[in-house]
């Protein structure tokens, strides 16, 4: 049992969470127009926030039931990527179990699918809308579409994708009158949120993607991989190698033959195009994060399935080796280098000795969150800054202002200053 949650996936569905997990707690523990209206001053759309709003309230509030649903709808896009292989490429061989594992350990799909945040959530509407669109139904493509929009803004760069598609491959009158409605359907948020939204700043997190990181966007499509990640060299490059080699085999079928031209041509606007515009708009504001565009992992998945079908039979086995190998590896390095910091152990070594009038102040506006979902809310302050100092983009939509301070408690009254490396101090004014 110890080496399945230290050694495997499982890992990160019981360890502390982190920021932005705790921020998907704070902001689901409001009322519905309380999460309307939050959302609509934040960056992302409501639907996730919502859906989990309803699912605390059946399977509670601990890290591992926050988790799980995102991990429900990881199973549900591995279920999708089935019928798309069957439906659409399809494979009804033996090599359709083959390649679904292919999908199953990809470690991008994998690790938002433990994870409290919509990305999950994400790429299981974007690849239901793809499949639906491909297979011709209707009302569960613009459903399908409707609720990714609402789940997140991205969404639209899949859409644009498939509107080229049909554009391009299918002219259906019928079908582009599909994007109208989900565009009619998606108008209502969009103004409630230039109702709501109020000002902010334009300050971001996200830099501009240097060039080595742009050669390796097949990689990083496939992978998640971000700058940060220091230890992911070898099966990162041999992923982006394989990944250019399914993509010029695509390009190839795509320009050739008409047989195999919109199977092809489906797969790689499904990959590529997100990305492209993400790396375009990044030359003016940064917006290229891989997980914004997860839903794109299941694409490029897809496209080096379609490729290796391509492929003579003693070639493919020895091709889906290597990809099984670097991607177990990839696995592998993650679960060591992006454990979280373990926050909840720091607060529950607080607790024990805390009074019950003392307080916790965090010196990094990163922790509050995290410790107001480990720790009573209203006890948990930002210290030795102002408001205005504090970004949007930490989750400033749920700070209050009365809660950064400058100045400490008044004795007996004490301050556990957490620092952030997660030492601390206790503080307090004589």
């Amino acid at each position: 049992m110890d080496f399945l949650l230290t050694k495997t996936p499982l890992i990160f569905l019981t360890q502390s969470f982190w920021r932005d997990e705790a921020f998907s707690y704070l902001m689901a523990h409001q009322n519905l127009w309380q999460i309307l209206l939050t959302t609509a001053k934040d960056f992302s759309p409501p639907f996730y926030y919502v859906l989990l709003n309803f699912w605390m309230r059946i399977f509670g509030s601990s890290e591992i039931s926050l988790r799980s649903l995102s991990l429900v709808f990881f199973y549900a896009t591995i279920y999708i990527v089935d019928h798309l292989l069957i439906d659409v490429l399809k494979i009804k061989t033996k090599w359709r179990f083959a390649y679904l594992f292919l999908v199953a350990i990809n470690p991008f799909l994998i690790y938002y699918g433990y994870e409290a945040r919509m990305y999950s959530m994400s790429a299981f509407f974007v690849t239901l809308s793809w499949y639906s669109l491909l297979t011709g139904k209707k009302k569960m493509h613009i459903i399908s579409s409707v609720l990714g929009l609402y789940t997140h803004y991205f969404t639209a760069l899949a859409l644009i994708s498939q509107f080229i598609y049909v554009r391009l491959l299918k002219n259906s009158k019928q079908l582009i009158i599909h994007f109208v409605w989900i565009g009619f359907l998606f108008v209502p948020w969009v103004v409630f949120t230039l109702v709501f939204h109020g000002s902010s700043d334009s300050s971001f997190w996200i830099i501009s993607p240097t060039i080595s990181l742009i050669r390796l966007t097949p990689g990083i499509i496939l992978t998640g991989f971000e700058e940060s990640f220091q230890k992911y060299s070898t099966p990162l490059v041999g992923l982006t190698i394989i990944a250019y080699g399914a993509i010029f085999i695509s390009l190839k079928n795509t320009l050739r033959s008409k047989r195999d031209q919109g199977k092809s041509a489906f797969l790689l606007l499904w990959t590529l195009v997100p990305a492209l515009i993400s790396l375009v708009i990044s030359a003016m504001k940064p917006i290229f994060l891989p997980r914004y565009f997860i839903y794109s992992a299941t694409g490029i998945s897809l496209l080096i399935i379609h490729s290796l079908e391509q492929i003579k039979p003693s070639v493919r086995v020895l091709v889906y080796t290597l990809i099984i190998i670097f991607l177990l590896q990839y696995n592998s390095i993650q679960i060591t280098e992006r454990a979280k910091g373990d926050v909840r152990a720091l607060v529950n070594k607080l607790q024990k000795v805390m009074s019950r009038d003392d307080v916790i102040y965090v010196e990094s506006e990163l922790d509050y969150h995290t410790v107001q979902y480990y720790f009573e809310p209203s006890r948990v302050y930002i210290y030795r800054k102002s408001f205005q100092e504090i970004p949007e983009y930490v989750g400033k939509v749920l700070i209050s202002e009365s809660h950064v301070v400058s100045t400490l408690p008044q004795f007996p009254k004490k301050a556990y200053v957490i620092h952030t490396n997660l030492s601390f101090d206790i503080l307090s004014m004589n």
